[in-house]
This record gives C-alpha cells, sequence and structure tokens, in this order.
C-alpha cells in the first residue's frame, strides 16, 4: 500500500471502461491519477458513464468527469490534461492505462517508450460484446512459468446477463495494479 499512495497514474479515455477503471483506482488511492479525454460527451455516453449528465453533451469527457471523481477518494489528487501526449509527459507516470481507440501506432509509440522506461503500460477496451486487454510491465517485469506451456486460449461460449465484460475487466486492472506496485 506505500507504493500505491506514491503511484501516479494516466487514464486515457473516459468512455464506461475508462470511467469504471478510474473510480476503482481512485478509491484504491493512488497519489494521483490523470485523466485525459477531450473527445465531446455524445449522448451514447450517458449510458456508460454515470458521472456523466445531459448538460454535458459537446463538452470534453475529462472535463466533465473530474469533478465527481475528485470526491470518491480526498487522499488522491485527480486532475485532468488538455494537452498534446508527448514522452516527457509519460514519463511522470507509473501506470498508463489505454481505454480509448487510439491509433495502433500511436500505441505501439507509448508502449515501447513505457517499456523502456518501466512505466506500467496498461489497454483496456470493450467494443461492445468483445474487448481484449494488453499489459506491459516494463523491461525490468520477470515472468516465471512454471510449465514453460505455452497460454491457453478459451472461446467465450456463454455470457450471463447479469455480468458485465467491463467489470471483469476493470477488476483485473485494478488487480494486476495493486499487485504489481
Amino acid at each position: 500500500m506505500k507504493n500505491l499512495t506514491k503511484l501516479k497514474v494516466l487514464i486515457v479515455g473516459l468512455k464506461g471502461v475508462g470511467v469504471e477503471t478510474a473510480k476503482n483506482i481512485i478509491l484504491a488511492g493512488p497519489g494521483a491519477v490523470t485523466l485525459y479525454d477531450l473527445n465531446p460527451v455524445e449522448l451514447q455516453d450517458l449510458g456508460t458513464n454515470f458521472f456523466l449528465k445531459q448538460e454535458h453533451v459537446g463538452k470534453p469527457r475529462a472535463n466533465c468527469c473530474v469533478d465527481m471523481l475528485c470526491q470518491l477518494n480526498p487522499f488522491v489528487e485527480v486532475t485532468c490534461f488538455e494537452g498534446a501526449i508527448s514522452e516527457q509527459f509519460l514519463s511522470t507516470f507509473g501506470s498508463v492505462i489505454v481505454t480509448d481507440n487510439i491509433p495502433l501506432d500511436t500505441l505501439i509509440t507509448w508502449n515501447k517508450f513505457c517499456h523502456i522506461h518501466n512505466i506500467q503500460f496498461f489497454i483496456a477496451v470493450n467494443r461492445g460484446v468483445t474487448g481484449f486487454v494488453f499489459s506491459d510491465y516494463g523491461i525490468k517485469h520477470e515472468i516465471s512459468d512454471p510449465n514453460g506451456e505455452p497460454p491457453k486460449v478459451n472461446v467465450i461460449e456463454n455470457i450471463e446477463k447479469n455480468k458485465m465484460i467491463k467489470e471483469h475487466i476493470i477488476f483485473l486492472l485494478l488487480w494486476v495494479l495493486i499487485n504489481m506496485v
């Protein structure tokens, strides 16, 4: 927990997965969380981001969410960033979480930089009934595989109505962040 309170996290994208990730990470108590989402709020966002209201439509998502997210944990500094994301900016964080559709070449550039500088880099995107998670813990991260077997790949055959994929992705991200710090 001591390391968690010093962690600075950047969250890029505040649609459903992004705002849930932000909420859970802020409740966990890192030192600071910076939100980045310059996209304007759309009507459909009101169904996945419970911090947004109809009067927010047309305004940048991050600016509309920051005040409510700040109230979740007074010990966490929650801010918005509105500039361009540069390598210098990325270097100020211990974890970068991308939950928005960012061009692949940009993601690769950010990931390479974060990997070399031992910044945790996560991507968690939900695209309706599908989604994916990617994680990179940096160059110093060691994997100890007990049996050397390739990872198993399973196809999801059934999704129950009462369980949402988004919640599972967020829980996984939060668990990984807490256990890797």
